[in-house]
């Protein structure tokens, strides 16, 4: 045989003689969250009472994945830092030619590695920039759909108090974190590049 519960006044169950134990005790502070001296000699104080109770205080919200945020953040921006050192390489490889015309012309050595130097942050910027949109756009979109819930799924509590036909969505865009890559990447390929310049080119010249 099934059972039925209900959420009902204290002062209803004294009156009609019902047997009642609080099961949760909720309080509210103006003041906002108590220290956690205050949480634990609460705890203390109501453990003669009952060796299951416990106190639970609601900070808000608590990050506890700054170290995994920090190693994705390395992992993405040493794969943007490989990718543009290689193209930049490449690039310089092939322009061999124009450097060594252009210190034919004159160009010293800080001519050429400006000219890295603007190379890879152009490369690393837009790459960075091209991949915080691509994967901002989806994650918005996968953001928006699983903090999104009907009231319906609430049960029974619909009836009791009043929770919206739909709830949410509830979306956070980490902006410091996306904006770390696209500034600090772009930095450190160019100073990379810059410095990487050290002898000069080789000059050819056409025999006559």
């Amino acid at each position: 045989m099934g059972g039925y519960s209900a959420y009902l006044p204290a002062e209803t169950a004294d009156q009609q003689g019902w047997m009642s134990l609080p099961g949760l005790v909720q309080l509210v502070d103006p003041d906002g969250a108590i220290s956690g001296n205050t949480e634990a000699k609460l705890t203390d104080a109501l453990r003669p009472a009952s060796e299951n109770a416990s106190v639970r205080v609601e900070r808000g919200f608590q990050r506890d994945d700054t170290v995994a945020i920090l190693v994705l953040m390395g992992i993405i921006g040493l794969i943007i830092l490989v990718a543009t050192f290689v193209s930049t390489a490449l690039s310089m490889a092939e322009q061999l030619p124009m450097m060594g015309t252009l210190a034919a012309v004159g160009a010293t050595r800080m001519t050429r590695r400006k000219l890295a130097a603007a190379q890879a942050f152009l490369l690393s910027g837009l790459g960075a920039v091209a991949g915080a949109a691509i994967g901002l756009l989806p994650g918005i979109a996968a953001a928006k759909t699983v903090t999104t819930t009907s009231g319906q799924s609430h049960g029974g509590f619909v009836d009791m108090v009043d929770v919206p036909d739909v709830v949410g969505p509830f979306v956070a865009i980490p902006w410091l974190q996306i904006a770390a890559p696209i500034i600090l990447v772009p930095v450190v390929a160019a100073v990379f590049a810059f410095v990487s310049i050290r002898r000069a080119p080789t000059v050819t010249r056409r025999a006559t």
